[in-house]
This record gives structure tokens, C-alpha cells and sequence, in this order.
């Protein structure tokens, strides 16, 4: 065992969304010291990012083998498996999400604090959700803030691009409102989406958190820092070990707190002896706490693409936008469960998002290139498909999609341990669809893309579908394999080591994110959640980390 060599009062292990919050706001404490565990590299300030981390529109960042990136292997059927690739720098996945800055609804925080989760309602978690938040055209307005370190703001210009232009008429005339704040208690309908981006940048939870605040001499950003496991003492989280550029290492702390992420955090739990206590034995490795639903409840935001021809051009007025500035949050038909859907037209092709955007720098495209050595892998690893198909898309740029989200699964996943070994990624089984009300409100999101593109304004540019015939519309049956065939993750790994109250058999953690059954260490990122929250999660991963920080200090007091 290596010996540790520095003791911190918190180490923080993983540096986004979450992380980067909570890390910043502890560190606020000069007495405090803070120490901040990252597997990926630091890159510094936004432009030192290069080109797939950087724009907010780029999914080349899932290239296989880049050291930039988690390679996650996921089966969401027992037919499909796809990559869902996760965020591996300062920033985490912030770094590589699509940079949509959304709220979850109301409903979302009150259910957890129903679930006996207290200090989590919507009234609760506001005062969070505004200090972490400068919203630029709403920051004046009750319900949001004009003085934290997220700088948020709209896209009404691009309502000028003619498939913008042609969605929103076809949402209104279907008798879909206008929303005018998504991140609003009433949010409903058709939308600009708030967004973290800055000239098509993705300004990361680190690059705004933490990388200003590295100038404190209480606060440490260890990057290239592969940490193996969690140690423990008498049943006391006492330490990290960890592996750097090949070097073993080892620090104690007074706590730890994990923000690796849904996928990460669970994963690390059981490596180092919490979780499933028979799963654990079987692999050799010693039980700290038996604690059986690490790695349960884990949910996403499942997606299909809905392909379209048009043929209007799609300009980018005042430089690179994200993938989606325009947003539709509704109800599916017949369901009982509110805003459970959501429909984003995307203003680039899938090439675009993958190889660069004209509107890019000439040395961000050239790095780009560079960058992206395996491109038709990383097509088949983020879209799906083959060389052929990604070699049309790339032709014929005016082939655009519709992604129809199902915003609230009833569905539920797992994730197991396959090795002792951490290097050996976990087995992340997600069973889209396992409950018939998923595909049910699938198949109806998609039968409503195809009735919008049916509207004038869409006939004007020449849209039509593109993969779907008239007779998989017309019949369940059909349209059911096209979509199980089409599934997509939004990478919205939630859930897997669930809050709730000692007295949950279901929970993971506490509502102060105190881990059951042992002390000293604590979750602070999605995998906390209950239920995943009706938008994506950026936001709220973000109040998880003031949250969590503001528990801390008050307990500190």
C-alpha cells in the first residue's frame, strides 16, 4: 500500500459539472483545504481546448482511443449497443456536452423531497440554481440571477434560419405556445434554449468555477489522475489511491466526495467496497458496506433522430450557434406523466457536428482534422451506422434530423462490475424501452415530426423524410422496429447511487449526500438523483454542486 503523502480537509474527486461547483465554493474558505482529483488533462482557459472540447456543436470529442474521452460501451437494448462516450478533462462532461442550459420543471425537485429528501424542493433548490447563474437577457427577472459564474443566454436571432423559422410555425400552428423561459416554473412548449456557450464555445463548468478560482493557495487541480480506489479505516473514508503519469500515489483527507459522474461514481464505490456485497466477493475485492443499489436506478434520456431533406440552406447568423436553439417540451398523447417529451430540429448535419463547421477558424478546423484520426469510427461510435451512410450525410449537407427525446423514462437500467481491475471499464446495461409506455411515447413523438414537416412553411423548403416510409408510419408494429433499431443515448447518465432517507432500502446516499453505512465520504453529481429531471441535466448538476457545498459548510459551522 502506498503511503499518502499530503492530507487535505476534502478531496474532490472528478472535476465537472458538479465537481467544479463544489470544489470552487469550499475552497471560498481560506482555512479549507481542497484538493480536486481529475483522470483528464487540464487545458487551462476555453481556447486551449482543442476544437471537438471546445465548440459546443462538435461530437467528435467520442473519437475512439482519445485520451479525452471515457469509452463506455452501452447495451440499450438486448439488440443495440452503442459508445457513450464521457467527458474526460477539466470540466468532465461539461466539457463535452452540447452546452444546453435548462432547469429541470418543478415537479422533478418536489418529488425527490416527497421521496423524504429534505432541502431538495423546487423552493429549496432555486436560491442555487440563481447564484450559480448570469443570465444575460432574463437576469433582472424573478427566478434568475445576474451575479454567478455561469453566463447564460438565448439564441432569438436564430429564428432568421429557415428550418428554425419553419419548426416554430408548424409548433404553432400544431397549438403549441411560445415559452419565453425555459428555465421558468411554467416552462411550456416552444422555445429558445439557454445555453453556456459563447460564440459556439462550450464555456465549462471549470473554465467558469474552477479555473478561476486555482489562484488560491487552499485549492489543488490534479490532473492525469487515475484514481484506483477509495480506502478505508474502521469504516471511515480516510484516503485516495491513485495512479499518475504511471506513478503510484496516495493522499488522506478528512472527507472525500465523489463527482465522478453516473457512471464513474458507482463504479469507484464498489472498487473500493461499497456496494452489491455477493457481486464483490465474487470478484475479490473486501466489503466495506454492503450496499446493494450501487449501480441501480440508472436512467438517460433516450433519443432517436428523425433524418429530413430540405432545401434550404442553413446559415449561422453572428458565427457558430449549439446543435439545437430552438426546443419544443411537451406532453406525448394519452400520457400521464406532464412535459415528458421533447423535440430539438438540429441546424447542422451529423458530419458538420463531427468534422467542423464552416464557420470555424481555419486553425480550429485544421486541428480538427488532426485531431479526428479515426473519423468514420467515430461516426459509427456517436451516430451509428456505416461509412456509407456517413459519406452521404457528408455529401448532401442539406440531410438534417429531428431528435425526439423521451424527457422522463419509465424504464430503468444497471450497472455491474465485470473485474477488480479499475482499468477494466463496468458494464452499463440501460433497457430502453423495457417499459411499453417508453415506446409508446416514442413512436408518438415521432408520428408528430412527420405531421410538423407536413406544414407549409416546411413544404416551402422542400422537406421531406428521408428513412421513413408512410407504411412504418402507419403501423405500430413498423415504426417500433425502426425505432428500437435508432436509439441513441443523450449520454444523461443518472441515478445509480440514489438519495433518499436511512430509511429507504432503495438509497444510496443521504439527503446531505453522505454515503449509508460508512463516514467520511459523500456523492455529489447526477448519480444522486432519484428520478433524472425533465431537461438535460447540466444545470442541475451544477445546484447539485452549490448544494452539496452549502451542506458541507453549514455542517463545517
Amino acid at each position: 500500500m502506498v503511503r499518502a503523502n499530503r492530507h487535505y480537509d476534502v478531496v474532490v474527486i472528478g472535476s465537472g459539472a458538479s465537481g467544479s461547483a463544489l470544489a470552487a465554493r469550499l475552497s471560498e474558505d481560506p482555512q479549507r483545504s481542497v484538493l480536486v482529483l481529475e483522470a483528464g488533462r487540464h487545458y487551462g482557459e476555453i481556447d486551449n481546448y482543442p476544437p471537438a472540447l471546445k465548440y459546443c456543436h462538435s461530437g467528435a470529442f467520442a473519437m475512439p482511443g482519445s485520451s479525452d474521452n471515457w469509452p463506455f460501451m452501452a447495451q440499450l437494448t438486448a439488440d443495440r449497443a452503442v459508445s457513450v462516450a464521457r467527458g474526460k478533462a477539466v470540466g468532465g462532461s461539461s466539457a463535452v456536452n452540447g452546452a444546453f442550459y435548462g432547469r429541470g420543471v418543478p415537479a422533478d425537485y418536489d418529488g425527490w423531497a416527497a421521496a423524504g429528501n429534505d432541502g431538495w424542493s423546487y423552493q429549496d433548490v432555486l436560491p442555487f440554481f440563481i447564484r450559480a447563474e448570469t443570465d444575460l437577457d432574463l437576469g433582472d427577472a424573478p427566478g434568475h440571477g445576474a451575479q454567478g459564474p455561469m453566463v447564460v443566454r438565448r439564441h432569438p436571432e436564430a429564428a432568421a434560419i429557415p428550418i428554425l423559422d419553419a419548426f416554430r410555425q408548424a409548433c404553432f400552428a400544431a397549438g403549441f405556445p411560445e415559452d419565453p423561459d425555459i428555465n421558468s416554473a411554467a416552462s411550456y412548449g416552444v422555445a429558445f434554449t439557454p445555453t453556456n456557450a459563447d460564440q459556439g464555445r462550450r464555456m465549462n463548468a471549470a473554465v467558469r468555477y474552477l479555473i478561476p478560482a486555482e489562484h488560491r493557495s487552499n485549492l489543488t487541480v490534479q490532473d492525469r489522475t487515475f484514481v484506483r480506489a477509495i480506502t478505508f479505516a474502521g469504516g471511515r473514508a480516510d484516503g485516495v489511491i491513485y495512479q499518475r503519469d504511471g506513478v503510484d500515489g496516495a493522499v488522506s483527507a478528512d472527507e472525500i466526495v465523489l463527482c465522478a459522474g453516473g457512471i464513474n461514481t458507482p463504479h469507484l464505490l464498489m472498487l473500493s467496497g461499497v456496494g452489491p456485497a455477493d457481486e464483490l466477493r465474487r470478484l475479490g475485492i473486501d466489503v466495506v458496506h454492503d450496499s446493494p443499489n450501487v449501480g441501480q436506478n440508472l436512467m438517460d434520456h433516450p433519443f432517436v433522430s428523425v433524418p429530413y431533406r430540405t432545401m434550404a440552406e442553413g446559415p449561422v447568423p453572428g458565427g457558430l450557434l449549439p446543435v439545437g436553439p430552438v426546443i419544443l417540451n411537451y406532453t406525448a398523447t394519452g400520457s400521464s406523466i406532464a412535459d415528458d417529451m421533447c423535440l430539438l430540429p438540429a441546424i447542422y448535419s451529423k458530419s458538420t457536428m463531427l468534422f467542423g463547421a464552416r464557420s470555424q477558424s481555419l486553425i480550429d478546423r485544421a486541428r480538427g482534422a488532426l485531431f479526428l484520426r479515426k473519423p468514420w469510427a467515430t461516426w459509427k461510435s456517436v451516430w451509428g451506422g456505416s461509412p456509407k451512410a456517413a459519406l452521404q450525410d457528408f455529401q448532401q449537407r442539406k440531410i438534417l434530423h429531428m431528435f425526439v427525446e423521451l424527457s422522463m423514462e419509465l424504464s430503468r437500467g444497471e450497472l455491474t462490475l465485470t473485474s477488480a481491475d479499475p482499468s477494466v471499464l463496468p458494464q452499463l446495461c440501460f433497457r430502453y424501452m423495457s417499459e411499453p409506455e417508453d415506446l409508446r411515447r416514442m413512436r408518438d413523438g415521432v408520428r408528430l415530426v412527420a405531421r410538423l414537416l407536413e406544414h407549409s412553411a416546411y413544404r416551402r423548403i422542400g422537406a421531406q423524410l428521408t428513412s421513413l416510409t408512410s407504411a412504418e408510419l402507419s403501423h405500430d408494429e413498423g415504426l417500433d422496429r425502426w425505432i428500437l433499431a435508432n436509439l441513441a443515448s443523450a449520454a444523461h447518465t443518472a441515478g445509480t447511487c440514489r438519495m433518499g432517507p436511512i430509511s429507504d432500502p432503495t438509497a444510496v446516499v443521504d439527503p446531505q449526500g453522505r454515503v449509508h453505512g460508512v463516514e467520511g465520504l459523500r456523492v455529489a453529481d447526477l448519480s444522486i438523483m432519484p428520478t433524472l429531471t425533465r431537461r438535460g441535466p447540466h444545470a442541475s448538476a451544477i445546484m447539485i454542486g452549490e448544494r452539496m457545498a452549502e451542506f458541507m459548510v453549514d455542517e463545517a459551522r
